[in-house]
């Protein structure tokens, strides 16, 4: 358990400053993630696993003016939550560090994924996002399921693993669907395969987060 929780802490480094002031701790155990990330990829996981189910699988139809501002509002709140925290203009606690970071990454999901359909999967599923009232529990499922698996965490060691697991595992999500969507982007009119697609964002994303690790732990004092 000390290697493996030793691989995720040093995941998670790729991307988080993993201060303990800012990170939830059990014990002698600290999340690989702060609270603000483990937030953020946690979310982002909720969401994407949402669109990628039912009838919302391969949704390529872009949200409607409305709920783009919803969502754009959810993401703008939660930066300047973040914001203001690194600023040092209010101060923060674990509870608004992870509620920013849930607002910013149940949001992006119903953006990027829409979007990455559009290209990768054009056409296959013309469902509108948020055409009915269903739709609008998305996010607000995401991010209620998001909050109490996190906020729960330090009440048992169980909810504490899988909080760490999901939000490491939502960061390489994240990661892979931002360059799936690049190399989706400067393929698009090669007619590339989808799976030499995802082949070649996959390899990038784990070759990115691992020169990323070897950078930190050279470069900077792992904490």
């Amino acid at each position: 358990m000390d290697m493996f929780w030793s691989l995720l802490t040093s995941i998670g480094y790729t991307f988080c400053h993993q201060l303990p002031d800012r990170s939830y701790v059990l014990g002698d155990l600290q999340m690989p993630l702060c609270a603000r990330c483990i937030g953020i990829h946690v979310g982002f996981l909720l969401s994407s696993v949402l669109l990628w189910t039912g009838s919302r699988r391969f949704i390529s139809s872009m949200p409607g003016k409305k709920a783009l501002s919803v969502l754009g509002a959810m993401t703008l709140t939660g930066f300047i939550m973040a914001l203001l925290s690194y600023g040092g203009i209010s101060g923060s606690d674990n509870l608004s560090r992870t509620i920013s970071g849930l607002l910013i990454g149940t949001s992006l999901p119903f953006v990027a994924v829409p979007l990455l359909n559009h290209i990768v999967f054009p056409g296959k599923n013309g469902r509108v996002l948020f055409a009915g009232l269903n739709d609008w529990a998305l996010p607000l499922s995401a991010f209620i399921v998001g909050s109490a698996v996190i906020l729960f965490a330090t009440s048992s060691f169980v909810i504490f693993y899988i909080a760490s697991i999901l939000g490491i595992i939502g960061m390489i999500i994240l990661s892979f669907t931002i360059l799936l969507l690049l190399v989706a982007v400067l393929t698009d009119k090669k007619g590339m395969s989808v799976r030499r697609r995802s082949a070649i964002a996959a390899v990038s994303c784990f070759a990115f987060l691992f020169i990323l690790a070897a950078i930190h732990n050279i470069l900077l004092p792992q904490i």
